[in-house]
């Protein structure tokens, strides 16, 4: 409970807040003063010792204005919110709603116990907003449990920002926020949304944290100081329900790392400059990656896919990797540009479709398991094309299918160590060099032109009677 002394409030002959604040004792006054009024709107009357109570249950209903919507406020002095909240109430759990609204702190603090990392310093129960708050210096969020709605809209953070070990039980709200120096959240747990909208950052790292229902980050841009946009995220051991990524561009590398998605993953519109790295990431639900650039490399390390996993009209500009990944339902490549080379290596998959997509370079599949097909169909192809499968194996009567409507030549199809349980079914392509080496499956050629063969292997296949009757083989 809170306790007002009336007669000691009245004495302090405040009329109204400031717009500055000196000192603890000045901003402390301003609040019982504030509270009381509040108590007296409410029906409130002091006892026989002149003494207004506001119970635990009442807490609910008032609230600390520190800010004020329609002005800014400066606090001057080394603003440490627990010992505030100590003086109002002698303890740790606070009910009031908090309102930090377009106040201005050159130097912001939380109380933090250094001897248990494991218990929460302050609890808020209710909605605390720090919108359009500029913090001057470095501040740290740190042991604080919050248990309803945190704002931090177009607030401005001119220093580091972190946030460790809390808990929070309702929305996070960072849309508009200015981050000019890095943002680090680690070993926190969020139990609903962790929004970013519109906001700008130079550095974000995300480390131990749990998310039980998405992170978004719509629109957002990344600067420093001489308006040149970079930035540099790392996503690491991360257990999140799920992730929105719309419109954003970024500059430099990023890391997802020990990472696991329990819900759908959506990346929007997003362009990558620097290299990407998923590394031991693992996707529960549905992957979907629209309208997306890749212009450095991308890498997909010991990644797993539970569900759908679908990349529609998206550009890999440069060298990229799928490397022992297992993928247990269907991945789809949609009208995707493939600019330079893009490896398959020692991964697993039900069902790999290439629809509509255009190769520019080479595309190996090695040492890859196929529980169903792999399916190449509408392919767009150059000169330069060179789609090459080395070890592949099924357990379950797998196929490889290529289909092309296109008249340009690929420059080199070739098959090299194919298990008795595939077929390959190849239609409407016009290959200059074909390598057929240790095949023990079934190999179906229809409407092919063939310009080379490079090895003894090759022309004993293409001698089938069938084969010479349903392609063009100059060789």
């Amino acid at each position: 409970m809170t306790i007002l002394n009336v007669d000691e409030i009245e004495k302090y002959s405040i009329t109204e807040q400031l717009t500055v604040y000196n000192s603890k004792e000045e901003l402390t006054k301003w609040l019982k003063y504030d509270l009381l009024q509040q108590a007296l709107s409410k029906g409130k009357e002091a006892d026989e010792n002149d003494i207004i109570t506001i119970t635990d249950e009442e807490e609910y209903y008032y609230t600390l204005n520190i800010g004020n919507k329609c002005k800014k406020i400066k606090i001057n002095f080394n603003f440490k919110f627990y010992h505030l909240i100590k003086i109002l109430n002698k303890k740790r759990k606070i009910n009031f709603k908090i309102n930090l609204k377009n106040t201005i702190f050159n130097n912001f603090y939380t109380y933090i116990n250094n001897y248990d990392m494991y218990s929460y310093d302050i609890i808020f129960n209710n909605d605390v907003d720090f919108s359009e708050v500029e913090f001057k210096n470095e501040v740290n969020f740190s042991k604080i449990k919050f248990n309803n709605y945190v704002y931090f809209n177009k607030s401005i953070f001119n220093k580091k920002a972190s946030f460790f070990y809390s808990k929070f039980n309702n929305d996070v709200d960072f849309s508009e926020v200015e981050f000019k120096n890095e943002i680090n959240i680690f070993k926190s747990i969020f139990y609903s949304d962790l929004i970013f909208y519109k906001s700008k950052f130079d550095i974000i790292i995300f480390s131990f944290i749990k998310v039980i229902n998405s992170i978004k980050l719509y629109n957002i841009e990344f600067y420093n100081n001489n308006n040149t946009i970079f930035s540099e995220i790392n996503f690491n051991r991360i257990n999140c329900n799920q992730l929105y990524l719309y419109n954003i561009n970024f500059n430099k590398k990023i890391n997802f790392n020990n990472i696991t998605f329990n819900d759908k993953v959506k990346f929007n519109t997003v362009t990558f400059n620097d290299k990407v790295k998923f590394d031991t990431v693992i996707f529960n639900d549905k992957v979907k990656f629209n309208n997306v650039k890749f212009n450095s490399n991308l890498i997909f390390f010991n990644n797993k896919f539970y569900s759908d996993t679908i990349f529609i009209k998206t550009t890999f500009a440069q060298k990229s990797f799928l490397m022992l990944c297992k993928f247990m339902n269907n991945a789809n490549f949609i009208k995707n540009n493939f600019d330079s080379e893009i490896f398959f290596i020692n991964s697993v998959f039900n069902i790999l479709e290439f629809t509509g997509s255009k190769f520019k370079n080479e595309v190996s599949f090695i040492d890859v398991t196929i529980e169903n097909i792999i399916r190449l169909i509408d392919i767009k192809i150059t000169s330069y094309t060179k789609i090459s499968f080395d070890t592949i194996t099924s357990n379950n009567n797998g196929i490889i299918y290529l289909y092309s409507n296109s008249q340009k030549r690929i420059n080199k199809l070739s098959f090299n160590y194919i298990n008795t349980k595939l077929v390959i079914n190849i239609t409407r392509l016009n290959i200059d060099n074909l390598n057929l080496e240790n095949i023990f499956g079934n190999v179906n050629i229809i409407n092919c032109i063939i310009n080379k063969i490079n090895n003894s292997e090759t022309a004993r296949v293409l001698k089938n009677e069938e084969l010479k009757k349903s392609n063009h083989i100059k060789a």
